[in-house]
């Protein structure tokens, strides 16, 4: 009775998630009906727009900064009580597309509309929380922290690209680790062309790879080149493919690009931009550096803890998940711009877990719920009118969560490393494994 009471309790967090997105999706599509977009695939599609026009899917740098100023005056105004429902003026004031062309031509060309741009997402969000959580624990329970998480579930309502990035780097990866390089390129190439800044992870998971794939280091050597080869005739085929026109104006933009962010303003006026923004390039800048030195001060910190990791990895082998868990921290440490930290909770959650006993996995979990509640008391407050934050409960006076969840996450991997080798890892989930199988049997037989 006890077994057949579990087994139909096993899918009930899967069938929980798929309610919940679900909701969420019926949601945006009632949205769209009405003829509202997302906040960002309306920054999308106006540049589909440009692009269909003739014009150029940028806007000037004047331009651009107009309205991050104006995403400023929105939250003055609603400091000083002039404003009293901030959302409706922010829904309609789409920010500027800031993106090399390539995702407004795909819209574009492939005619995907917004109806079928949140189904995509929606299936990221699927594929993404099924095939990390099946593969790295028995227990789908885990898959509540991305239903729980209001960085996941704002980026979807948001229809924000980043959703569906995270679920191809994760394909890509996985492909990659399973020396598929050739499969693996196309999806490297198109994560890269629409953020190159995720060339960050791939080129940590790369070096990691080389240090701890079982197969050995000539074997992934020859994979990763087979990729990187790929990756670069695929994008200098999609830049061949943008036409002279956009190929000047992205130059432009890439080689200005700082000017037409955020970054380019008086600090006092980066605000909420610079509370959103949970990068330490912006950590930074809160600090009162400048920009240029910012830039250069975030590299090097993203370097100094690549550099720690591959010395703390050295002759270790790990599993996949360890390495892309530690490459995607890196990720998130070295990115210029991430104004969420999604799926975070559960990647290292179900990475560290197995290792963890007793007194340390109520800490961790407990840490990561504090983590999404703080999130979700941001949106609250924002809601009641007590500040403009929506995202984080840190200050751009105060970044905390900037300087401290990413790399204490990072730093709990890499001072864990020796305990996420790839023989003690696997034993210690083996011997999970064979404990829950053993209690499942008791059960059955009593």
């Amino acid at each position: 009775m006890r077994h057949t009471l579990q087994r139909l309790w096993h899918p009930f967090p899967w069938l929980l998630a798929g309610l919940w997105f679900l909701l969420s999706t019926l949601f945006l599509v009632d949205l769209i009906a009405s003829g509202q977009l997302p906040v960002d695939f309306g920054s999308y599609l106006r540049a589909v727009e440009a692009i269909q026009r003739g014009e150029s899917p940028y806007f000037t740098i004047e331009q651009s900064r107009a309205i991050w100023q104006s995403y400023h005056q929105i939250e003055h105004e609603f400091l000083n009580g002039t404003v009293s429902n901030p959302a409706e003026m922010l829904d309609d004031n789409f920010g500027p597309y800031v993106y090399p062309p390539t995702l407004a031509l795909l819209i574009a060309q492939l005619h995907i509309h917004a109806f079928i741009f949140v189904l995509l997402l929606l299936g990221a969000v699927y594929g993404f929380g099924w095939f990390w959580v099946r593969s790295t624990t028995t227990n789908g329970w885990w898959v509540l922290l991305i239903v729980g998480s209001w960085d996941v579930l704002s980026s979807f309502l948001g229809a924000n690209v980043e959703i569906g990035l995270l679920g191809l780097t994760l394909a890509a990866a996985w492909l990659l680790w399973q020396q598929r390089g050739l499969w693996a390129a196309p999806l490297i190439a198109l994560v890269v062309l629409i953020k190159p800044f995720y060339a960050l992870f791939f080129v940590s998971l790369g070096l990691l790879a080389l240090l701890s794939h079982p197969s050995g280091r000539f074997s992934i050597f020859r994979t990763l080149s087979i990729a990187a080869l790929g990756v670069l005739l695929l994008i200098g085929i999609e830049v061949y493919r943008w036409g002279p026109e956009l190929q000047i104006e992205t130059l432009h933009y890439l080689r200005n690009i700082v000017d037409y962010q955020w970054f380019g303003l008086p600090l006092a006026e980066q605000t909420p931009m610079s509370i959103w923004n949970r990068t330490a390039l912006q950590g930074l800048l809160n600090a009162g550096i400048s920009v240029e030195f910012a830039q250069l001060g975030a590299l090097a910190l993203w370097g100094l803890f690549l550099a720690i990791t591959i010395w703390r990895a050295w002759r270790i082998q790990l599993t996949f998940h360890v390495v892309f868990a530690l490459a995607f921290m890196l990720f998130y440490w070295g990115r210029p711009v991430g104004w969420g930290l999604i799926y975070l909770e559960v990647v290292i959650a179900t990475v560290l877990w197995p290792i963890l006993v007793g007194w340390q996995r109520g800490a961790l979990l407990a840490g990561l719920l504090a983590l999404m509640a703080s999130h979700w008391l941001a949106l609250i407050w924002s809601v009641q009118g007590g500040w403009l934050r929506l995202l984080t409960l840190q200050s751009a006076d105060f970044p905390w969560e900037t300087w401290l969840v990413v790399p204490l996450c990072w730093g709990l991997l890499v001072l864990l490393l020796p305990k996420l080798s790839y023989q003690a890892y696997t034993q210690t989930s083996v011997e999970t494994l064979n404990t829950n199988t053993s209690v499942e049997r008791t059960q059955a037989v009593s």
